[in-house]
């Protein structure tokens, strides 16, 4: 599937195992690819949102900012975890990840409302925990319970439209504006 690129944008991605193998199981692959993320999220410039790390997939928020592209963001994610993840379970040169990702861009505060509480909710839906709080690889923690102990999260404020209730934030968490992103306009 070809992908359009655009500038300083929120993108919700998805990306899934080979043959949906339920290789995030194993909480060290978690950690394998949050360690990536964080690394890349350095080098690259981007800035994540949130996050679900699943059974066989994972869902993230990134603003990818105007010198990069999610392409590259996912690529170069996806084939480093793919090889630390193979030696890991010893399974060098085979697949780790199916080819691609899915990707949404964010329209506005209440697309973005409506992709943060999908990822949120999903290990919940997946019945994975009863209780949200206690999954460790979501960014659950981070926005309803200010806890960066897994990876540390971006938090954007994003004004509701006139007229609408919408907000990206839970009151009282903090959050930053994206340089070049217009906030206000949600």
């Amino acid at each position: 599937m070809k992908h359009i690129y655009l500038d300083n944008q929120l993108y919700f991605v998805t990306s899934v195992t080979y043959k949906r193998e339920k290789l995030f199981e194993q909480p060290e692959n978690c950690r394998i690819l949050l360690r990536n993320i964080k690394y890349y999220r350095e080098l690259l410039g981007f800035k994540l949102l949130a996050y679900a790390i699943m059974p066989d997939h994972f869902h993230a928020i990134i603003h990818v900012p105007e010198w990069q592209t999610i392409s590259t963001i996912m690529h170069d994610l996806k084939k480093v975890s793919s090889i630390q993840i193979g030696r890991r379970i010893n399974r060098m040169g085979k697949p780790i990840w199916q080819q691609g990702y899915y990707e949404h861009v964010i329209r506005d505060a209440e697309d973005f409302k409506t992709k943060l509480d999908y990822i949120h909710k999903n290990p919940l839906n997946a019945c994975l925990v009863e209780n949200l709080e206690d999954y460790p690889f979501s960014s659950y923690r981070n926005y309803y319970l200010n806890e960066d102990s897994v990876i540390e999260i971006d938090k954007i404020l994003v004004q509701p439209r006139k007229g609408s209730s919408a907000t990206a934030m839970p009151s009282g968490t903090g959050g930053e504006e994206i340089p070049g992103y217009d906030n206000t306009v949600w």
